[in-house]
């Protein structure tokens, strides 16, 4: 028997909302197959505080029905906190009665779409949507509560649409009612597409930034392991060399450990103290700029709203210990809008190679095996893959990310640009025995 216990917090000046035994029954219903014994809080609030906390986690603004806030407790705390549910009543009244459906129905929905996702559920891709809407739907069949996603009785599956209906009038159905997955606004821009009211390459950013809306930290972040940092008291004649090879234009700063991170070092910023040609002196401390510092779980949108108001390029990620997890970029979050930007240490258009000093290449994922051995003097077979990028990927063993590393036949790889398909950019170096 499933045990729950609900903290029914009323911060709403609208008092039309269902008694706490409702509430109770309804989280029951979502978690019963899941967790024997559950807590969470149920928080109702107005629009001013929904928006609020809607823009704040999520980059939103606007008040929306439901907002979920996983406890996401540590591992050895053993206690049932499921976590928070936020939810807006004026927003809940409003959409029931522009949907046609009993209020009290439409509330049942939103604690069952809540618990969900605090449970794990979401709607991110289509195959997610699919699956959390069915479960939806035979938990809300379980209370004797009508499929909230049929129209007038009948499924809302788009499949079964007329293809009759012209592309205006099928945009206009769509938003007869308010979008309730990413599936339900991907067919409407998909629509859009087909009819040229938008393109390709606008369909790709508006696809990347809804993706952005609900991707975390650590899904981008370099990790710990592969930053490329600078020691605070490492002398000029070493510290240069490093930067020249890496190439980068910012640099974390560190103490006596990792965790240690005193600053951000910009790279233009040492160009006075090598005109002075006097190493000896050379002290990095006034060179540096404070650190930024966000969690691992944070959004990327809210991050790269950060970004933007505070016009800094560059995080370090920390772990819910306080240590240091990563780094990441302005440039990270903006790839994973627009796609790879290029810069110049990118590959020529016409050209699969390009050394960038000795030892170190950027290499095109789709270079020919032929080319590459060429290249290089190596013998890499294509008896079964036609590019090095096919190499890469069956060592893996899976679609790495970027920042990823591994060693095929003496040659060092690392993935310097990767989607959710494939591979596209590669940093190569021969490793010395």
């Amino acid at each position: 028997m499933t045990t729950v216990a609900v903290d029914l917090q009323i911060a709403s000046e609208d008092d039309d909302h269902p008694p706490p035994a409702s509430f109770e029954q309804w989280v029951q219903a979502a978690v019963a197959s899941h967790q024997e014994n559950v807590e969470l809080t149920v928080r109702i609030v107005d629009e001013e505080e929904s928006q609020y906390l809607n823009d704040r986690y999520r980059g939103v603004n606007k008040p929306t029905n439901v907002l979920s806030f996983p406890a996401d407790l540590p591992d050895h705390i053993d206690i049932p906190l499921l976590g928070d549910l936020i939810i807006c009543a004026p927003v809940v009244a409003q959409e029931a009665k522009a949907q046609n459906k009993p209020c009290l129905c439409h509330w049942a929905h939103m604690v069952v779409h809540g618990t969900l996702h605090l449970l794990g559920y979401d709607h991110i891709n289509d195959h997610d949507a699919e699956e959390m809407e069915a479960l939806e739907v035979q938990i809300l069949a379980s209370l004797e509560i009508a499929n909230p996603y049929s129209i007038n009785g009948e499924s809302a599956d788009h499949n079964t649409e007329s293809d009759d209906k012209s592309w205006l009038e099928k945009i206009t159905h769509a938003f007869s009612s308010e979008p309730k997955s990413r599936k339900d606004l991907r067919e409407i821009l998909e629509i859009a597409q087909n009819n040229d009211v938008i393109d390709s390459d606008e369909l790709t950013i508006i696809d990347g930034a809804m993706q952005v809306s609900e991707m975390q930290v650590r899904e981008i972040m370099v990790p710990r392991t592969q930053m490329t940092i600078i020691k605070a008291d490492q002398p000029l004649s070493e510290l240069l060399p490093q930067i020249i090879k890496t190439a980068h234009s910012r640099y974390p700063v560190i103490g006596e450990n990792t965790d240690e991170v005193m600053g951000i070092l910009l790279a233009k910023d040492l160009l006075p103290q090598i005109l002075k040609n006097d190493a000896a002196e050379f002290d990095i401390t006034p060179l540096l700029r404070p650190a930024t510092v966000v969690p691992e779980s944070k959004r990327l949108n809210v991050l790269l709203r950060d970004f933007r108001e505070n016009r800094n390029h560059m995080a370090m990620v920390i772990d819910e210990y306080g240590g240091v997890a990563g780094l990441v970029t302005i440039e990270d979050v903006l790839e994973e809008i627009v796609g790879e930007i290029e810069d110049e240490h990118d590959v020529e258009q016409d050209s699969y190679i390009k050394k960038l000093a000795e030892n170190d290449y950027i290499v095109k994922a789709l270079t020919p095996i032929d080319d590459f051995n060429d290249e290089f003097d190596a013998s890499f077979s294509d008896e079964e893959f036609d590019t090095i990028g096919g190499i890469i990927l069956q060592k893996f063993g899976h679609l790495p990310r970027r920042n990823e590393v591994t060693t095929v036949d003496g040659y060092q790889f690392k993935v310097l640009n990767a989607d959710s398909r494939q591979v596209h950019l590669l940093r190569m170096s021969t490793v010395v025995e």
